[in-house]
């Protein structure tokens, strides 16, 4: 970018970024550890460039679409555990998944995947809960 920006990372398990990038310039920073969150990325001069970082172990994870759908697709069989996080409520705590209440205060969901294809059904989460 022609501009100067200060890029700030507020991360736990691999601790906080807070630097100044000059005009033109670049950086890069090698994280270790999986973090429990999305981590807050930004700069702190422009404050409309904001994102999240999501450091995970692991190659399956989505973000919904406008339309409030995803796809992971390439999922071994078996059972495995997700996390529904939402920006604004963090963990989602409670959900219906094909109708059945599930409530995990991590919003952590038990999905066991089988041959073929796989299809949650509708996953609802109230929006009193996104507020």
């Amino acid at each position: 970018d022609p501009i100067p920006h200060n890029f700030k990372i507020d991360g736990f398990s691999n601790g906080g970024i807070n630097t100044l990038v000059p005009a033109g310039g670049s950086m890069k920073k090698k994280f270790n550890s999986e973090e429990k969150s999305p981590m807050m990325a930004g700069c702190t001069i422009h404050g409309w460039m904001k994102s999240r970082i999501v450091m995970r172990d692991s190659p399956y994870m989505a973000v919904s679409g406008e339309n409030g759908k995803f796809t992971i697709e390439n999922l071994p069989v078996g059972k495995h555990q997700f996390q529904v996080w939402h920006p604004v409520s963090n963990y989602v705590k409670e959900m219906k998944i094909d109708g059945k209440t599930v409530k995990d205060r991590k919003g952590i969901i038990e999905i066991d995947v089988k041959p073929g294809n796989n299809d949650l059904g509708d996953i609802v989460i109230d929006a009193n809960l996104l507020k």
